[in-house]
């Protein structure tokens, strides 16, 4: 049962990778959110996965078959893609000359 007193909460969608927020202490779970603590033990919530999904979506070889860049693990990441957002040319090599590190 997912607990929460905010009506703002954004769920996730049904085929995500995502299932919600369960507190590492008392397991308590909640809705997909920018929450990070148990409203009931002041646990930490950590991202709960769907592993079926996962393991339906991607597999070791479409992760190497992907972009040199972190997005070739975006299908393990609870975030949905911005397609409008065009990082293809962000590689390992360049991220550091980016951000002049």
């Amino acid at each position: 049962m997912l607990h929460t007193n905010d009506p703002q909460v954004v769920h996730s969608p049904g085929d995500s990778n995502v299932l919600g927020l369960r507190c590492r202490e008392c397991a308590r779970e909640y809705p997909v959110a920018p929450v990070y603590t148990c409203e009931w033990c002041f646990g930490p919530l950590e991202v709960a996965y769907d592993y079926d999904v996962i393991k339906r979506a991607i597999s070791r070889e479409k992760v190497a078959a992907g972009p040199a860049s972190l997005w070739r693990y975006s299908d393990l990441l609870p975030v949905t893609c911005n397609a409008s957002v065009d990082l293809s040319g962000l590689t390992f090599d360049n991220y550091a000359t980016l951000f002049d590190l």
